[in-house]
């Protein structure tokens, strides 16, 4: 079973959040829309990242990477 402890300045640990004059909220919504922005970046990249390694690996070709091969 977990317990509160209140913390005053005076008696913080490295878990007490920094007073920074800023609502929390607008901190949390601050970070919110920074992971949104980061989604929408790796949406619009994801499918030609995936497509150009499988094409390096030689998986969307018909014939055989004959650069690739060991002999």
């Amino acid at each position: 079973m977990k317990t509160v402890r209140i913390a005053y300045p005076w008696t913080s640990t490295v878990d007490t959040p920094t007073f920074t004059g800023i609502p929390p909220h607008v901190t949390l919504m601050s970070e919110f829309q920074k992971v949104t922005h980061e989604l929408k970046t790796l949406k619009s990249s994801l499918p030609t990242t995936i497509l150009s390694m499988l094409d390096g690996c030689g998986f969307l070709s018909t014939g055989m990477n004959t650069d690739k091969v060991i002999s």
